[in-house]
């Protein structure tokens, strides 16, 4: 092969690359960071508590627990990975409201147990003029409308039935 064909050949090859890259560049949309498009990254520091510690199965929870968060935020192609031993990086591309971000994101979650039973009341059977009394006061003695009530059952409120709890 002389020195023109393979010169022709590597000018064959460069145009050909530069023709297929065009062809990506106009058919691939260009996804841009936080940098050029905006949005909003928060960072978090696990730390560890006297129930348990930093580890990396407690901070694959806690990615999981605020991809969760974020999915309801309603965030395009968010980036939730941790960092190191002990931090979590969350990217949040398009994200305009930064409080509410921070607190979807990185609020502890909270759970609460209320006795209801001590504010729900029941009618006893066959008393018709009676007064309500207590779920909590009724259950040591058998009564099966107190219970019906404890187990969840649905209840109708009227003169022999037991009332529903009050809504909180």
């Amino acid at each position: 092969m002389s020195d023109r064909k393979r010169h022709g050949f590597i000018l064959l090859l460069v145009l050909g690359l530069i023709a297929a890259s065009a062809v990506v560049i106009l058919t691939k949309p260009t996804l841009l960071g936080l940098d050029l498009k905006g949005g909003v990254e928060l960072v978090y520091k696990g730390e560890a508590t006297a129930q348990s510690g930093v580890n990396s199965s407690s901070l694959a929870r806690a990615v999981d627990v605020m991809r969760n968060r974020v999915d309801q935020l309603g965030v395009a192609e968010p980036q939730i990975q941790t960092e190191g031993t002990d931090q979590i990086d969350v990217q949040l591309p398009n994200a305009t409201n930064i409080q509410q971000a921070e607190q979807e994101v990185g609020t502890t979650a909270r759970l609460v147990f209320y006795d209801w039973e001590k504010n729900a009341l029941v009618v006893p059977s066959g008393n018709h003029g009676g007064h309500a009394q207590p779920v909590a006061g009724l259950l040591p003695a058998g009564d099966s409308g107190a219970t019906a009530i404890s187990q969840g059952s649905p209840t109708r409120s009227g003169p022999d039935r037991p009332a529903a709890p009050p809504a909180r």
